[in-house]
């Protein structure tokens, strides 16, 4: 019998050699039948399964080689290697490492490596890479994926010295060439990322990688339909690549093509989850597409938890998350953000009584919210002690808010696509004394600028209802209704209290020139509920009281802003399966003139507030032409603003604390005329006679906080919450 099996032993080893693994898996499996513990034929036959691919099977065989042998090198590092092809590193890993405590082995170490690596794990696959250099210290394979780890923590400055390395010991690494483009991508330098790509792909013309990166940096150029192109060509070479799906849905959303994007990112999820996370729930929230949504928001906030940075900041506002992981987010983003926190000792000392030079840093210095609430507080800063300097992150605007606020800077600087080290150098060279983050974590934001501290005193202002995390924001501007004093902890830095945080300021209205109802597309009679919201705010939870408010009240509507149209056929299907009729739901045409924005608003009976992300503009518009705004109060930032308004214009009755009571408050205004009468004339009557609306004194308070906060700042005081009293 032993005769056979040496016999069969050396056909398995010719098949083997001549690569006939077919036949020579089936030599070994006779071996095997007549002795199922040798272990040579084990050995031997786990090989040629990992030849053929059958990972399952070959970790079997060479785990039971492994029992017979437990200290074999030879065997640990085959059934290392099985599991790691396999994609089990968790269980290659320990195997990796027990065959180390018998010889080191530099591919072990990297193989170590690159496990940790693809488990999410950077700190630990840098530790195995660094094991892997003091054996093989020239190796660009480990340089690379050494360079690559650096570059997803954020490390760009190692990461740029490794990678280059790696290319002066291997030029034609085309794949080290493409991470030294992802590297310039961070450090915002989109042209030389272009470049370094362009030369991965003229080393391997069939690198989907490369052309990823590619429609990446078109992008971020202004190149959208260059930018979309590029991302075909990538999913022609790899339609598995979850990058290029998640590339392609981004180049759709600047395109407005929401609904393709959709598709897009749903088939980037299906591949890799990681990637497109955050950006699948902002796009079903956009469209209200709300199939799966809890799902999806338990996982971004597991990962939250968890300390994964998967979800960008800002999609956390929106949905029913705690302040505590809105900060813990914000705090993870910020990690990765390219800090260069020099101080400042370069500057020259204050002189007497000089003007202090306000740098505000926005990319929505246009028709935009912010832009429309800045204007306001740019045109009543006191010019004799104030001067005021706009850093546009994003290029000019072509419409009037733009041009108007363009002459209310004393110096303009735009940053638009400048790479990180130019734009921070532009910035210190223009000598400001406070920094106003009117971004946060929004489209265009530059947090690279803030991170470096281009200011002594840096404060985040108006443009992100949360904390953005960096500790080189000294002071979040809000009030004590926003921001109570036992929530302070849920934020970085300090706060700086103003009487009432929201710069409410719209013009004033004539009765006369209010249209009618019909030339709105409303009916003539009946209630008129409203949200002008934006369709991400819309929850399935508050539209589930939405239409029974509906049911509740005879011959109502919802006056809602247009969405895509998409997100109206989705709106009508949800409310048609809670059982209202669809043509309930109007949908306002949207114009471009502020006033007859306004004017039409006026003919909404209640506003109806979005529970987690609350009206900020949008309900200083409905108050200020006298129609009232029902909200809940939760406990961030984002769901607490509406409640600042209306304390500030003495509406308490209009707060409401849990779901139950903001149906009941909406359901007494709808079924009452009296009150709703009473109501309105009380919400024009405290416009006038409350200091929300008064934009003069909401300017001459923020001064004051300016003036504190940099008053402290040089006399050498810590950085303290900050009030006028």
């Amino acid at each position: 019998m032993q005769n056979k099996i040496l016999e069969l032993g050396r056909l398995a080893q010719h098949q083997v050699q001549a690569q006939a693994f077919d036949d020579a898996a089936i030599t070994l499996e006779q071996i095997l039948s007549i002795d199922p513990n040798e272990c040579n034929a084990l050995q031997l036959y786990g090989y040629v399964l990992a030849n053929q691919e059958r990972f399952v099977e070959c970790v079997a065989v060479l785990k039971r080689a492994n029992s017979i042998r437990p200290n074999d090198y030879s065997i640990l590092i085959n059934l290392g290697k099985a599991l790691f092809d396999g994609g089990d590193y968790q269980q290659a890993i320990p195997i990796y490492e027990k065959s180390l405590s018998i010889q080191n082995d530099p591919y072990v170490l990297m193989d170590i490596g690159i496990a940790y690596a693809r488990l999410g794990n950077s700190e630990l696959a840098l530790k195995f890479y660094d094991d892997t250099l003091l054996l093989a210290s020239d190796s660009p394979d480990v340089l690379h994926n050494k360079g690559v780890e650096l570059y997803k923590l954020g490390r760009i400055g190692e990461a740029l010295e490794v990678t280059l390395k790696c290319l002066e010991l291997a030029p034609s690494y085309f794949l080290a060439w493409s991470n030294l483009g992802n590297i310039y991508y961070l450090k915002k330098d989109y042209k030389k990322c272009l470049e370094f790509n362009e030369k991965a792909l003229s080393l391997n013309p069939k690198s989907s990688e490369a052309w990823t990166n590619i429609g990446n940096a078109l992008l971020m150029l202004g190149q959208t339909d260059e930018s979309l192109q590029a991302h075909e060509i990538s999913l022609s070479l790899n339609l598995l690549s979850a990058e290029a799906w998640a590339g392609k849905g981004e180049a759709l959303i600047r395109m407005k093509r929401l609904g393709d994007a959709l598709v897009a990112y749903k088939e980037a999820f299906r591949l890799n989850e990681d990637v497109a996370l955050g950006m699948l729930s902002f796009l079903k929230m956009n469209l209200c597409e709300w199939d799966g949504l809890p799902e999806i928001h338990s996982k971004m906030l597991d990962h939250t938890n968890n300390k994964n940075l998967i979800t960008e900041p800002f999609a956390l506002l929106s949905i029913n998350s705690s302040r505590a992981e809105q900060l813990r987010c914000a705090r993870i983003c910020s990690e990765k953000i390219n800090r260069n926190l020099q101080a400042l000792n370069k500057r020259k000392e204050a002189l007497p009584n000089k003007k202090l030079r306000i740098g505000y840093f926005s990319s929505d210095f246009g028709n935009h919210p912010v832009g429309q609430l800045i204007e306001n507080v740019l045109k009543f800063h006191d010019k004799d002690k104030f001067e005021l300097i706009g850093f546009f992150l994003k290029s000019y605007s072509d419409d009037l808010v733009t041009e108007r606020i363009k002459n209310l800077f004393d110096e303009q600087y735009i940053l638009d696509g400048v790479p990180t080290a130019s734009a921070i150098q532009e910035v210190e060279n223009a000598q400001i004394d406070i920094a106003i983050d009117l971004n946060g974590y929004t489209s265009n934001s530059r947090e690279d600028i803030i991170g470096s501290r281009v200011a002594p005193v840096q404060i985040a202002y108006l443009g992100y209802p949360g904390s953005v995390g960096l500790q080189s924001i000294d002071y979040t501007v809000a009030d004590k209704i926003i921001i109570p004093v036992d929530h302070q902890n849920d934020y970085m830095g300090k706060v700086a209290y103003l009487p009432s945080y929201f710069p409410a300021s719209r013009p004033v209205i004539s009765d006369l020139k209010v249209p009618t109802r019909v030339s709105a597309d409303l009916p003539e009679e009946g209630f008129v509920y409203c949200c002008f919201n934006a369709a991400y705010k819309i929850t399935p939870d508050l539209f589930d009281v939405w239409m029974r408010l509906l049911l509740k009240t005879p011959n109502s509507v919802l006056w809602l802003s247009s969405p895509s149209d998409e997100c109206i056929k989705n709106l009508q299907a949800e409310a048609s399966a809670r059982g209202v009729d669809d043509s309930r739901l109007i949908f306002a045409k949207r114009v471009e003139n502020i006033e007859d924005h306004l004017l039409r608003l006026s003919l909404a009976d209640l506003f109806l507030d979005t529970f987690y992300y609350n009206a900020h503009t949008t309900a200083c518009d409905a108050l200020s032409v006298g129609v009232p705004v029902l909200t809940k109060q939760g406990n961030t930032f984002a769901s607490r603003v509406a409640s600042s308004l209306l304390s500030t214009m003495n509406l308490a009755e209009l707060i409401a604390y849990s779901v139950s009571e903001y149906e009941e408050i909406a359901l007494s205004i709808a079924h009452s005329s009296q009150k709703l009468k009473q109501l309105k004339e009380k919400v024009r009557a405290n416009r006038s006679s409350t200091d929300c609306f008064d934009i003069k004194q909401y300017v001459k308070h923020l001064e004051t906080l300016y003036s504190k906060a940099y008053e402290r700042y040089e006399n050498k005081m810590p950085v303290e919450h900050l009030d006028l009293e």
